[in-house]
């Protein structure tokens, strides 16, 4: 495998549905062309180890195709436990802190609660390198659209 695949099957691993364009971003920079990075994707799906489906946001994702049928099941399946960290887009006062304020009022990712619930524990988690914690989408034009990776958290398992 040689390193440009290498990189994209890392990347993925740690923030699986990365775009074409977010892969190029972070491997080669923000202003090189992404034809390089679409190639080897489309060749890492045809040797099936890569999945490319629409996102939320109509985006084509890159996503690592799993074993469908794994020795053992993963840890998340046997844990139980949850943590709770504060909403980084309203900064924990459940308030919709955008301009437009379309909500009524109300923070649309932690629903005015000003928290998040995470399954799984502290330790399996990290922020966010992409957005830098903020939940925030950084490519966006609307910088208070959540960050598809880390759904508005900020965190990412590690």
């Amino acid at each position: 495998m040689n390193r440009i695949a290498q990189d994209i099957m890392n990347f993925l691993q740690r923030y699986p549905g990365l775009s074409d364009r977010e892969l190029t971003n972070l491997i080669f920079g923000a202003l090189e062309p992404q034809q390089r990075i679409n190639q080897e994707c489309h060749k890492l799906e045809e040797k099936g180890m890569i999945s490319r489906t629409k996102r939320l946001d109509g985006i084509i994702g890159n996503y690592l195709v799993q074993d469908p049928f794994p020795a053992e099941p993963p840890a998340e399946v046997s844990k139980t436990e949850s943590f709770t960290i504060k909403c980084p887009h309203c900064k924990g006062t459940g308030e919709d802190l955008r301009p437009s304020n379309i909500t009524g009022g109300k923070c649309p990712i932690c629903k005015a609660s000003g928290h998040i619930t995470i399954q799984g524990t502290k330790e399996d988690y990290e922020t966010d390198e992409i957005c830098k914690g903020t939940g925030r989408d950084p490519y966006g034009i609307d910088p208070w659209k959540p960050h598809d990776i880390c759904k508005g958290t900020g965190i990412v398992k590690k």
